[in-house]
């Protein structure tokens, strides 16, 4: 999933190395992320979705331990993510990939529940390789669905 990336930074200790692969925004989430980190990194990652302008894609999220630990912080990124969930499905976002660690599940039982629906072109992995596999499934009945 690694080749033609486009890598995306600012200068900003809280802005995340993203990457385009194909059709798949690659965001890393690492490190201590509260409320705050966690609203610029989405609104960064927005725009970086509308710079690329493509009409359909993919997002794989992987988010490390150290993300939100805080009962409010928790919530406040349920909420969040959430909206930026919506937020590329409008903008066309047909497929993500969220990866957590499994210690991290009961702070996400949120996304972890919405991921149980077929139909939502959402799932929660443990590791990269199974939900880049999902991922290229996905790519596969996208290009088909498109076909018809």
């Amino acid at each position: 999933m690694h080749n033609n990336q486009q890598y995306y930074h600012d200068s900003s200790p809280s802005a995340p190395l993203c990457s385009w692969s194909e059709d798949c925004l690659d965001i890393p989430m690492t490190g201590h992320y509260d409320a705050i980190r966690l609203h610029d990194t989405l609104c960064y990652v927005q725009s970086i979705v509308s710079q690329k302008n493509t009409p359909n894609w993919t997002r794989i999220i992987e988010v490390n331990d150290c993300v939100v630990s805080e009962p409010d912080s928790i919530q406040a990124a349920i909420t969040q993510l959430s909206a930026f969930y919506e937020w590329g499905v409008e903008k066309g976002c047909y497929a993500s990939a969220v990866i957590i660690p499994e210690s991290k599940l009961d702070d996400f039982s949120h996304i972890h529940a919405i991921s149980t629906d077929p139909h939502n072109g959402v799932r929660v992995f443990f590791d990269r390789d199974t939900a880049e596999q999902w991922l290229s499934i996905q790519r596969q009945k996208h290009r088909k669905s498109r076909m018809h």
